[in-house]
């Protein structure tokens, strides 16, 4: 991973675009204060605070056929992953590893709350199994956490029976197949 964002984000890119403003390699570079490690600190907050929110529309639901959020809300997993071992990288492994455990606590225990939100019906989340499989493929996409310290913050019975919700509501059938578009990279 070191060696793919050195070539590639550092080398490779230049200090300016073509519009004269500073490029995300030049800023990467000069991310060296204690100030931008907390800025980058209440970046994950933020995304820790807002996920839940992602519950509240039935856009976020998981489609299990194609295995992908309705809105697009799995690649969140990724861009988190990317942009903390990008950013923390320049502050070592140890900080990494250590970030990412405070955003799967922090993360955990906000998203918890969605269960207690079930009582009232009419503000229920629409999404709230979606959301706890959008927190397990953080898990899975990150070289910096495991399935261990997900399930120390995260019960896994919520995990299984929001899978197991997910599978059952949406049956599989040749309808449903030619209806999904198989994209291929």
């Amino acid at each position: 991973m070191q060696r793919v964002l050195t070539s590639v984000l550092l080398q490779e890119t230049q200090p300016l675009d073509s519009k004269g403003d500073r490029t995300i390699a030049s800023d990467y570079t000069t991310c060296k204060s204690k100030d931008d490690l907390a800025l980058w600190n209440w970046f994950l907050v933020f995304v820790g605070v807002t996920l839940p929110s992602l519950a509240m529309t039935p856009q976020s639901n998981f489609i299990s056929v194609i295995e992908a959020h309705e809105n697009n809300a799995h690649c969140m997993a990724v861009a988190v992953n990317a942009l903390a071992g990008a950013i923390f990288a320049y502050f070592g492994p140890e900080e990494q590893k250590q970030k990412m455990k405070d955003f799967l606590i922090f993360t955990s225990s906000r998203i918890m709350t969605l269960a207690k939100e079930v009582e009232k019906e009419r503000d229920a989340p629409k999404a709230r199994e979606a959301t706890y499989i959008l927190l397990d493929l953080t898990v899975e996409e990150s070289p910096f956490l495991t399935r261990d310290q997900l399930e120390s913050c995260f019960p896994y019975s919520l995990l299984r029976d929001s899978y197991n919700y997910v599978y059952r509501k949406q049956p599989v059938s040749k309808k449903q197949d030619s209806d999904v578009c198989h994209c291929t990279l």
